[in-house]
């Protein structure tokens, strides 16, 4: 749990330096370049960007991916016991140190949040579900749609009159559907309303209500990425001033006002109305925003932008496949699966890692040598268990250490286990953490049934109990 939450909280920092990032590219450029404020799909790339960014830490590593030299903290310094010495990652045994409360109090927080966003996202579809469903259906090729402006729908389009006051709103699930309001029919005139029709119609050709549930979706998840919320505000600003461009390239100039008081009518109507969910297609939270929005439509310029859709696509596919064959967000995942648990929970320690006097009566008996592991009493017969994940590379019996087994974990760390009183696994076998490798012993050299335990990385040793702390307690 604890490789899961660590992962978490890396990915969210990835995804917000890459969401500042992107977020501080594209304001740059649409200072300079206008258009690009009315181009949807660089702001909707940005947003998959930077919501892949994250997602990219929980899937499968590459074998080759470049790891980050990342080091947790570790609960004690480990005991120094020559230059042959040498540190792993940090420990963990099951015991809660500070930094991993704090990876459990921001996934409790994320979860909580994506909860809270993802609840009000199906709560509000759950609304306009039923408010549409109560509307009165009317015939899309009929004698009134017709009037309304109803052309060129979408194949399988619903049109929907509703009670409530509120203003026109397309939406595509299940089904496309175009909502008109009886109020709308009776406030705005037959040009107004023919013109708002066609915006909404605009939006269904474009599949822009499809991309709005996408950009609501990764907001809720990464509900605290405010870069992602700031690309996505402005990906739906690029929705509709897109759909007004395509209103005015085909329409009558002298039509703008129109266009712009009908805006202002829906928008009024949206503010005052209480109780209705229900978001109008004009409308935008930030009066700066529409304050724009209508300027650009009063001013009669249209975009002079010349770029290819498939090709920004292209581009931001290229990018998502270069961060996954980065994944630089995996090492830390990787750095904690180091974790060892201890293989003999109920044992004591008797010798310690470092130098001591030799215990075994012959003739090196007192003479100081390194102790390169460390000694585990236990009855014999007891199970000894597989600290952590790894292939056998050796299992058989080895002079004054008896029966041995040696486990590689991978990046250059191997563990011995010797004096066993009976080998469990064989070599070549894969073994996963807790499984039982063999029973403790007394065979070969030994005072009494005990587990002699090393741990080796690039061929140096390196003390146990700096990987799991408890073995350290006297």
């Amino acid at each position: 749990m604890i490789e899961w939450l660590a992962q978490l909280a890396l990915s969210s920092l990835i995804s917000l330096a890459a969401g500042a990032t992107l977020l501080g590219m594209l304001v740059l450029l649409a200072g300079r370049l206008d258009w690009l404020n009315g181009w949807r799909e660089p702001w909707l790339a940005a947003v998959v960007l930077t919501f892949t960014s994250f997602c990219l830490g929980f899937l499968p590593a590459a074998d080759k991916a470049p790891a980050i030299a990342l080091s947790l903290p570790a609960l004690m310094a480990p005991p120094q016991a020559g230059s042959d010495v040498v540190e792993l990652t940090a420990p963990t045994d099951g015991t809660a140190f500070p930094w991993q409360w704090g990876l459990v109090i921001w996934g409790s927080i994320w979860a909580l949040g994506a909860v809270i966003g993802v609840a009000r996202l199906l709560l509000g579809q759950l609304r306009l579900t039923r408010l549409v469903r109560r509307g009165k259906s009317l015939p899309v090729n009929g004698e009134l749609a017709r009037h309304l402006g109803v052309l060129d729908a979408p194949k399988r389009m619903k049109l929907v009159l509703v009670e409530a006051r509120i203003s026109p709103f397309a939406t595509a699930l299940p089904t496309p559907t175009l909502a008109l309001s009886q109020w709308t029919l009776d406030n705005l005139s037959l040009e107004q309303i023919r013109l708002v029709v066609r915006h909404e119609l605009e939006h269904l050709a474009r599949r822009d209500p499809l991309a709005m549930q996408g950009l609501q979706w990764m907001a809720a998840l990464l509900w605290f990425n405010w870069p992602l919320k700031a690309l996505a505000k402005k990906a739906v600003d690029a929705l509709e001033q897109g759909c007004d461009e395509q209103v005015l390239r085909k329409e009558n100039p002298k039509r703008r006002r129109a266009y712009a008081d009908a805006m202002l009518k829906t928008l009024r109507q949206t503010a005052t109305a209480h109780g209705n969910d229900p978001v109008a297609a004009f409308s935008t939270q930030s009066k700066r925003r529409f304050t724009l929005r209508i300027r650009h439509i009063l001013n009669g310029k249209l975009s002079a932008r010349k770029g290819s859709n498939r090709a920004l696509w292209s581009l931001s596919l290229a990018g998502g496949v270069l961060m996954l064959g980065l994944q630089p967000q995996l090492a830390l995942a990787d750095k904690v699966a180091d974790a060892f648990i201890n293989p003999l929970p109920e044992a004591r320690v008797t010798s310690k890692f470092g130098t001591r006097p030799w215990p075994i009566k012959d003739a090196g008996y007192k003479e100081k040598r390194l102790h390169k592991g460390i000694d585990l009493a236990a009855p014999r017969g007891t199970q000894v268990q597989v600290p952590k994940d790894g292939v056998v590379t050796f299992s058989g019996t080895e002079g004054a250490s008896g029966e041995v087994v040696v486990i590689d974990h991978g990046h250059g760390v191997e563990t011995l286990y010797a004096h066993l009183d009976k080998r469990l696994v064989h070599k070549g076998d894969k073994v996963e953490q807790g499984q039982i490798l063999g029973l403790v012993g007394a065979t070969g050299k030994a005072t009494g049934p005990h587990l002699h335990w090393e741990i080796h990385r690039d061929g140096k040793v390196v003390d146990p109990a700096s990987q799991v702390p408890v073995l350290a307690k006297p």
